[in-house]
């Protein structure tokens, strides 16, 4: 029987802006473990929600613990806790492994039950007996059901390692098939990763380069539905490619500071489109942030829609006697339907008509402004400070996939910006979509920008389940859909040697010989894992990494 008291230390963090997380749910499955347990008095705990860097460095100095318990976000740029406001805060991977190495002993174990957090814990692992790490993204399924596992051995009274293997097979019997893969790493050891997806560094080590990139974003009605995430909430595709969008820009902003900083000459330039807006088809989406704030505004969609709502009542309030003369005439049974059909007319109405002002008032403004392409830096700035505007931009949203007429712009303007830049810039395509295209086929524009050099990355939008969601395939599926294998046939072919190959297989993905550039997925997880192929090409090759095998 265990004589001395355990402490334990639990570090939650959920910033604003980041997806929702079952922290909630995490807590109460320790507490259960624990109340549960045989040894439940030998053990103690101690919870910190919201937490910042500060909370763990006094409660640290509090307290002698044995076991401190991270859970939350987490990037290859370290773990993320929130600041004095309750936004994100990246905690500096070094800081935070000497935080831990000066409490250590008593200090012997720590838990990092964040994505990503490999690197992190690899760090941690030079001053800690034992560090749990988790590699690539995880769901939180697979990390509440490992937390259950460890904290029922650590009740029973069983050691560390054991405990770790207790949540693995916890994980495997409970939540088989969730994105899960951790490492248990013993201080002073150098590990190499068991499993297929080893996570490496996530920061971006700049080559000296120059690119522009361009990314065509599907804006239709079904962009509106649903995509699987790991925090369990309901988040539409395109709210999800908004925030893959915006850790990419982020994550390439920090890579240029990291280039400049060890005097490396690396310049990306960005412009985005969106294509599927109802009253405006084909959209530069940075032309549309700057001069959305001032016309897209919640203020003036109440204000139009305040005003039309009047002057139909105005125009209909002469019909007033119609209902009582409906009755009269024994058709009183009608009058709840034909309100009903009224109603649903007049707010359809409505809403087209504030589409067509906005869309009059935007594309005067956007005349004006013209195509926007900007730094990867200037983007993370307008980016971060967009989103109302493109939330907002939802009430002209529900139209069609015009993917040819986008492909066209891209054409021209692809055309454009390389005619004014040095020929060693390398231009790359990002296009996404979810349905087939409503204004013919694509593939003869998408051979015109490939004949052009450049190369495209394509990502379709499903619904359906993926067996295997980290695939890149030399063939398309027979049973995949008209607009699946379109994407698949628009999309640029990858060399087996190339950045981008050695950057998926360091994310665990399997590569077949001479594959597409193209993927087809059902979780936000993967399309963050793979918009980041984007910036790829524009590592440094001398990056050392091990990487499993291609087929």
């Amino acid at each position: 029987m265990p004589k001395l008291k355990t402490k334990v230390l639990v570090v939650f963090a959920n910033p604003h802006g980041t997806d929702a997380l079952r922290l909630g749910t995490e807590d109460r499955t320790i507490r259960e473990s624990i109340r549960h347990s045989r040894y439940r008095d030998n053990i103690s705990l101690t919870v910190c929600h919201a937490a910042t860097i500060h909370d763990v460095r006094r409660a640290l100095l509090d307290e002698k613990f044995h076991l401190v318990h991270m859970s939350g976000h987490g990037t290859g740029s370290g773990l993320i806790l929130e600041d004095e406001t309750g936004g994100e805060y990246v905690v500096p991977q070094k800081a935070l492994a000497e935080l831990f190495a000066a409490y250590c002993p008593p200090l012997r174990c720590i838990i990092l039950n964040a994505c990503y957090s490999l690197t992190q814990g690899k760090l941690i692992s030079t001053g800690i007996p034992f560090t749990i790490a988790m590699e690539g993204a995880i769901s939180d399924d697979a990390a509440i059901e490992f937390t259950r596992g460890f904290y029922d051995a650590i009740g029973a009274g069983k050691g560390i390692a054991f405990a770790y293997q207790e949540g693995c097979r916890n994980v495997k019997l409970a939540s088989p098939n969730r994105l899960f893969v951790s490492q248990l790493i013993r201080k002073g050891e150098l590990l190499e990763s068991s499993s297929n997806a080893t996570q490496v560094d996530e920061q971006i080590h700049f080559r000296e380069t120059k690119a522009i990139v361009g990314f065509a974003i599907d804006v239709s009605g079904s962009m509106e539905e649903n995509l699987q995430n790991t925090g369990g909430e309901k988040t539409s595709r395109l709210q999800s490619v908004r925030k893959s969008f915006n850790r990419l820009v982020k994550q390439a902003r920090d890579g240029i500071r990291e280039s400049q900083a060890r005097q490396v000459q690396t310049s990306i330039d960005v412009f985005v489109y969106g294509f599927g807006f109802r009253e405006i088809p084909v959209c530069d989406i940075l032309s549309l942030l700057k001069v959305g704030n001032q016309i897209i505004t919640k203020q003036e969609i109440e204000k139009l829609r305040h005003r039309y709502s009047d002057e139909l009542q105005r125009k209909y309030i002469g019909y007033s006697g119609t209902r009582e003369l409906a009755k009269s005439i024994g058709l009183g049974s009608l009058v709840p339907l034909g309100e009903s059909i009224s109603k649903s007319i007049s707010e359809e109405n409505i809403r087209e008509r504030i589409a067509l002002e906005l869309r009059d008032k935007l594309n005067a403004r956007l005349r004006i402004t013209g195509e926007t392409t900007m730094s990867i830096e200037e983007v993370a700035r307008l980016w971060e400070g967009g989103a109302d505007v493109l939330s907002n931009a939802a009430e002209i949203i529900l139209g069609n996939t015009p993917m040819v007429a986008v492909l066209e712009r891209l054409v021209v303007r692809f055309e454009n910006e390389l005619r004014l830049r040095s020929k060693e810039t390398a231009p790359i395509l990002f296009i996404l979509s979810d349905g087939e295209p409503t204004d013919g086929n694509p593939l003869l524009i998408a051979n015109k920008l490939k004949a052009q050099g450049v190369k495209i990355i394509s990502c379709f939008v499903t619904d359906e389940d993926i067996v295997h969601p980290r695939i890149l395939l030399h063939n398309k599926e027979p049973y995949w859909g008209t607009g699946a294998s379109l994407m698949f046939e628009m999309a640029s072919s990858l060399d087996n040697d190339s950045e981008i190959t050695k950057f998926l297989l360091g994310k665990g993905w399997t590569i077949q010989k001479d594959p597409k550039l193209f993927v087809q997925l059902n979780h936000s997880v993967i399309l963050d894992e793979f918009i980041q192929v984007v910036l790829s090409p524009l590592e440094s090759p001398e990056k050392t990494t091990y990487l499993p095998k291609g087929i």
